[in-house]
C-alpha cells in the first residue's frame, strides 16, 4: 500500500515490516533468518530497503549488533499490535467455527494504559463464547464511534463534556498519579525536585489537554522554567523519547510502571495531578448481555 510521508507517496511493504519485527524479536539477523528461512544478506538488504522507503533508521548498528532507535521503538510497538491483531483475527475465525460467539467491540484511545484495558477485558475473556475485538480508536470525538455503532464501549482518559454525558453511560474506572520521569542519568534531579527541573529538557503531554494544562500550571506555581523539547499526542513516542534520555516527560504512573520496573525510566517526582480513565457506552447498555456483565462487575 502507499502512504504519505512529508507529502510524498511511499510504498509501504508489510513483508518488510514483518521482517523488521522478527529481527527485533530474535535479537538480530542470524536467528531471524533461521525463523524466516531467508539468507542473512538478503534479510539485511530487505531491512535496508525498508528503512530507505521510510526515510528513517530503525536500528543503530553497534559492534555488529542491531539496537532500536527511538523511532524504531515506536515502529516496533505498532508492528507488535498489527501482527497481534492479525493473530487475533485468525483465532477469532477459528473460534467462530467451533462455537456460536457473542461479539463485543472495545475501543481504546491514546493515553489509556494497557493495564487499565486489561482490567476491563479480563472478565470478558473468561466467557469462551465471547469474541472480544480490541480496536485502537482514531476519532477526534470518541463518542462518534458509539453513535455509528462501530464500537460497543470505549475507554478514554478524560470525562465527556456536560452536553455529551446525558446521552451516554459513563463510569470512572481508574485513576493514576501523574509523575515526571526520565532516563536514569537524571537521577540527581530527584533530591531537589521540583526546583531541579529548571532549564531541563521537557516534552509536553499533548495526549491530554487537561494534563498538559495541569503540568504547565504546576511549573508556573513552582516558578520553574523548563526547556520545551516539544510535544506529542502519542504517549508511546513520549516514552520512547524519555527512554532514550532526550527529554523528561509527565505521564500517568500506570502508563510508565513497566518501564520503571525494568529500569528503563526512573521517577523524578510527583506533580500532584491525577489522570482519570473512563468507560463510556450506550445508555441502553443493559440490553447487551456482555455489556451488562462487564459493567455489573465494575459496580460490585
Amino acid at each position: 500500500m502507499h502512504i504519505n510521508i512529508n507529502g510524498q507517496k511511499v510504498w509501504f511493504n508489510y513483508h518488510h515490516l514483518y521482517y523488521f519485527y522478527i529481527i527485533e524479536n530474535n535479537g538480530g539477523l542470524v536467528k531471524a533468518s533461521e525463523e524466516l528461512k531467508v539468507g542473512v544478506s538478503a534479510l539485511s538488504s530487505q531491512l535496508r530497503q525498508f528503512e530507505e522507503h521510510l526515510g528513517i533508521e530503525l536500528f543503530e548498528r553497534k559492534n555488529k549488533r542491531l539496537i532500536l532507535t527511538a523511532t524504531g521503538r515506536v515502529v516496533y510497538e505498532y508492528a507488535h499490535q498489527i501482527f497481534k491483531l492479525g493473530q487475533d483475527l485468525i483465532d477469532s475465525i477459528n473460534l467462530s467455527k467451533q462455537v456460536e460467539t457473542k461479539s463485543l467491540n472495545v475501543g481504546f484511545f491514546n493515553g489509556v494504559p494497557k493495564s487499565v484495558i486489561m482490567d476491563v477485558c479480563k472478565d470478558i475473556r473468561n466467557d469462551p463464547t465471547c469474541q472480544l475485538n480490541l480496536v485502537r480508536g482514531k476519532s477526534e470525538n470518541p463518542a462518534d464511534d458509539l453513535i455509528e455503532k462501530r464500537l460497543d464501549l470505549i475507554l478514554i482518559n478524560h470525562p465527556l463534556t456536560q452536553s455529551e454525558v446525558s446521552n451516554y453511560y459513563m463510569k470512572k474506572i481508574a485513576s493514576s498519579p501523574v509523575v515526571i520521569c526520565g532516563h536514569k542519568k537524571h537521577k540527581k534531579l530527584i533530591s531537589t525536585f521540583p526546583n531541579s527541573l529548571n532549564n531541563v529538557s521537557f516534552m509536553l503531554p499533548l495526549h491530554s489537554e487537561r494534563i498538559k494544562n495541569g503540568v504547565e500550571n504546576f511549573f508556573k506555581k513552582q516558578n520553574i522554567q523548563v526547556e520545551i523539547f516539544g510535544g506529542s499526542k502519542d504517549i508511546t513516542m513520549q516514552k520512547a523519547i524519555a527512554i532514550e534520555g532526550m527529554s523528561l516527560i509527565a505521564a500517568p504512573l500506570r502508563s510508565v510502571q513497566e518501564h520503571l520496573d525494568k529500569g528503563e525510566l526512573i521517577e523524578i517526582g510527583n506533580t500532584g495531578l491525577q489522570e482519570e480513565f473512563y468507560l463510556v457506552t450506550s445508555k441502553n447498555w443493559e440490553e447487551n448481555s456482555l455489556l451488562k456483565q462487564v459493567i455489573s462487575k465494575l459496580e460490585d
